[in-house]
């Protein structure tokens, strides 16, 4: 019975690493976020470089283990219009969505999908008036892309 013990303890300390399952990868972000081809009215896409979340003590105690944010931009009569849509990957749902209940903020559109975490906001700029900000219903179409590109259960 004493020899089993050591291959006990090893299979019990490695199974929340095998319910984890592996990091998150950039491709599998992107595949996430709309490409310009997809997103109608005459949007323009601007790439951000990714931040690697080990970088930063925020998405490190965050617990965030990927990141990508892609801006759609146009111009039109009355102004310039922009789309910023972030992605960040978590372990599991249960990080994504306590994560996403301490971010709700006036200006943002917050959606959970398994353990992904996508937010939106939006910027209209008139010609001569003040900045609104807010998730305007182009934006909103371009957040529902990505909600249907991401993966709906936990990632495994």
């Amino acid at each position: 019975m004493r020899p089993a013990a050591p291959f006990v303890l090893i299979t019990l300390l490695a199974a929340p690493l095998a319910l984890a399952g592996p990091p998150w990868q950039d491709a599998q972000l992107l595949r996430i976020l709309p490409t310009a081809r997809s997103v109608r009215g005459g949007f323009d896409v601007v790439e951000e470089l990714p931040v690697d979340p080990r970088g930063d003590p925020d998405f490190r105690e965050w617990g965030v283990q990927a990141q990508r944010a892609r801006h759609y931009t146009r111009d039109t009569r009355a102004g310039i219009q922009v789309c910023s849509l972030e992605v960040w990957a978590f372990r599991d749902r249960a990080q994504a969505a306590a994560v996403g209940a301490g971010f709700q903020s006036v200006g943002w559109e917050f959606v959970q999908r398994g353990s992904v975490l996508l937010m939106a906001r939006g910027l209209t700029r008139p010609r001569h008036a003040p900045p609104r900000h807010g998730v305007f219903p182009e934006c909103h179409a371009i957040l529902g892309q990505a909600v249907e590109r991401a993966p709906s259960a936990p990632k495994s």
